[in-house]
């Protein structure tokens, strides 16, 4: 993952705003093209960040949300003030997987053993779509936040419709399969395929540690 420019961060962010902005710094002067995915809710849902979440609304006296995790705004601003207007639009993705009820988690319905050993895994994921042109978010910290609780709000909103219908609203009938049939198998393939690779990158690491 370092060598593919993976952002390692300590989930601080005094610790961590350097090296976010280095890292996007040089992408945006690189002119690279890129794609930059974030998860504001900063974890899975789980039974304990569940609490959290219902905690901090308690807290600040706010309404927590159902099937979402309250989001952390900093770290989504400090990403869109660094890169400034490349990329030109900021998409926002809800996911629903099949097989999981609204009262359940889904890291505990879909584990990775229940994945790779016992082929239990979603038949269908479904993706919600959307969105927003970066250079038309608000700019001040407060409403950059309210604007990011207002997004998972409706987030959770899409979650609700999802768990009562097996779909997103306005969803469409286009599919793409999911092309590993056999999960064991292709993913011992594809480790098997890695792994006369790990030496070059290796070395690759060591020649660039060594220039800079």
């Amino acid at each position: 993952m370092t060598f593919f420019e993976f952002i390692f961060l300590k989930r601080k962010l005094a610790a961590d705003k350097d090296t976010i902005v280095n890292n996007l710094t040089r992408s945006r002067e690189a002119n690279n093209p890129m794609w930059l995915l974030l998860f504001p809710e900063g974890t899975v849902i789980s039974e304990s960040t569940r609490k959290r979440s219902s905690d901090y609304a308690k807290k600040m006296d706010m309404q927590d949300n159902r099937f979402t995790l309250l989001p952390r705004s900093t770290g989504l601003k400090l990403c869109t003030e660094t890169l400034g207007d490349n990329p030109e639009w900021l998409y926002d993705l809800t996911i629903g997987y099949e097989g999981v009820k609204a009262n359940e988690n889904p890291e505990d319905v879909y584990t990775i053993p229940s994945i790779f050993s016992a082929y239990r895994y979603p038949k269908q994921i479904h993706v919600h779509i959307r969105r927003f042109k970066i250079s038309d978010l608000p700019k001040e910290d407060d409403a950059f936040a309210q604007w990011m609780f207002d997004r998972y709000v409706e987030k959770d909103q899409l979650m609700a419709h999802f768990y009562e219908h097996g779909k997103f609203p306005g969803e469409c009938d286009a599919e793409l399969p999911i092309v590993m049939k056999e999960p064991t198998p292709s993913f011992l393939l594809l480790w098997l395929s890695f792994v006369p690779c790990i030496p070059l990158i290796k070395l690759a690491l060591g020649a660039i540690k060594s220039v800079l």
